[in-house]
């Protein structure tokens, strides 16, 4: 299964195409999405966790998280024979005080950029697959 846990653009219009977005981007198996921090008008429509920390402890998988300082790149992804926990962050808050050092892999970049999680997602997705 694929699980993709990701931060809320803080940005309240960026936020609401960034979930639209995510939906979209279930066609790849996507089979749990979730989101933190709690934004309450979302309410109900998707799964949200208040901090990173418990979104972690609910998910069964390899950890993935890409950031772009990553230590792997996307050639090391786990087997897609495996379940996955995609985990990205947010244009202005990375991740990398939840991830060991093995579990961040990065996305080559001609340059280093602040790139969007619906963006990263759409790479890696396509890249995990085999597109």
């Amino acid at each position: 299964m694929i699980t993709v846990i990701s931060r809320w653009e803080p940005d309240p219009q960026i936020a609401a195409v960034e979930l639209r977005f995510w939906k979209q981007l279930k066609a790849f198996g996507i089979g749990r999405l979730i989101f933190v921090p709690i934004k309450p008008e979302y309410g109900q429509e998707i799964e949200q966790y208040q901090t990173l920390t418990y979104a972690l402890e609910v998910v069964v998988g390899n950890r993935v998280f890409l950031e772009s300082t990553g230590q792997k790149g996307m050639a090391d992804l786990p087997s897609r024979d495996e379940d996955v926990v995609f985990i990205f962050g947010c244009s202005p808050r990375n991740n990398l005080r939840h991830a060991l050092l093995e579990e961040t892999y990065r996305i080559n970049e001609p340059r280093v950029t602040d790139m969007y999680p619906t963006c990263a997602g759409s790479i890696v997705l396509a890249y995990w697959y085999g597109q």
